[in-house]
């Protein structure tokens, strides 16, 4: 690990102390309630290249004020009720120096109970997919129709949405989510139907402790796994990518939570209809405890036929909490365990 990146870590480390503003350390009242992210470069599994990749997206929300000024913080709990709701969306992007853009493009959807929400963006026209030029000015004012009996609503940004990452210089996400539950909603405690079980297979030993990637192989085939950074996939004209996901959060004192999310893909920048004509799917891989994954991982074929044209494309999954168990009692302590979301990272595929 070179001197830069052992600075990175270092200056990670004392962010947390000070702040508290990592995906976890997030308080209710807080001034820093935001998730970050920074990737690094692949030279850590390659201890042969020197190169380094650093990118840093960031996302705060915040209350919108009467007079429409930023106000206090959102948090994770909000209440919300039959009419529009209106709040402010804060980013920062930092792209690594090898990424030559005159501009900074910022994706935006809305996620709410595995359901894609419509919602305006600083005014615009309601759809689910609104965009903007992070130089711009980074804070934007986000309205969406609100219903009492919504229950998580999560915001997802895709800084560079639409970039192909360079080989050998860290196949970064550029996203970040940000959950919050609604507290006016009395069906949070409603445990959701048993998913598809038929999407779900035995947990290979290589990925005991968790994986959340895509892969050329199915585990119903092959064990092995072939997650990469440093190729393309190939895929021909019947070839399938798999989507694997096994993941889950723990609280405070180490205990899984048992969450239930949302999973959708996103194939050069866009969210796909890939679940057999849906953009999202409920996952559900419980850990069995802080230090083993779920027993079986999900499992789902993403065909070929999803690629467009021949050539190079990008593929990514994310996934936002669909239920958290006791979700209320899991913000305490200025901590919030399980509304954190996932990401793959930027995925090079190549379709002959």
């Amino acid at each position: 690990m070179n001197k830069r990146i052992m600075l990175i870590h270092l200056f990670l480390i004392i962010s947390v102390i000070l702040c508290g503003c990592t995906n976890n350390a997030t308080s209710d009242n807080s001034s820093e309630s935001k998730e970050s992210e920074i990737l690094t470069s692949a030279s850590d599994n390659n201890e042969s290249d020197n190169e380094s990749f650093d990118f840093f997206a960031a996302m705060n929300l915040c209350k919108l004020n009467d007079d429409n000024s930023t106000g206090e913080p959102l948090g994770f709990k909000y209440e919300i009720g039959d009419e529009l709701v209106s709040i402010v969306l804060e980013t920062t992007v930092s792209p690594d120096s090898s990424i030559q853009s005159d501009k900074l493009p910022v994706r935006v959807w809305l996620i709410c109970d595995n359901e894609l929400l419509p919602f305006s963006l600083d005014g615009g026209e309601f759809k689910e997919t609104n965009e903007y030029d992070e130089s711009e000015g980074y804070s934007h004012i986000i309205s969406f129709n609100g219903k009492k009996d919504m229950r998580f609503v999560t915001v997802v940004i895709s800084a560079l949405p639409d970039h192909v990452p360079e080989l050998k210089l860290g196949l970064y996400t550029g996203i970040c989510t940000y959950t919050f539950v609604n507290t006016s909603s009395n069906s949070l405690d409603i445990i959701p139907d048993a998913v598809d079980e038929n999407n779900y297979l035995v947990t290979p030993s290589a990925v005991s402790k968790g994986c959340f990637d895509f892969d050329k192989s199915s585990f119903e085939n092959d064990k092995d796994t072939h997650f990469q950074f440093y190729e393309d996939f190939i895929l021909k004209e019947n070839d399938n990518m798999y989507i694997k996901f096994n993941c889950d959060q723990v609280n405070d004192e180490q205990e899984p939570l048992g969450i239930y999310y949302s999973l959708f893909i996103i194939i050069d920048g866009e969210i796909i209809p890939v679940f057999k004509g849906n953009k999202t799917i409920i996952v559900h891989t419980p850990f069995t405890s802080e230090l083993k994954a779920c027993d079986k991982t999900f499992e789902y074929a993403i065909p070929s036929t999803f690629l467009k044209s021949k050539g190079l494309h990008i593929l990514q999954a994310v996934a936002v909490p669909y239920y958290i168990p006791n979700a209320l009692d899991n913000i305490k302590n200025n901590t919030s365990y399980g509304y954190n979301g996932s990401s793959t990272n930027k995925t090079r595929v190549a379709k002959e």
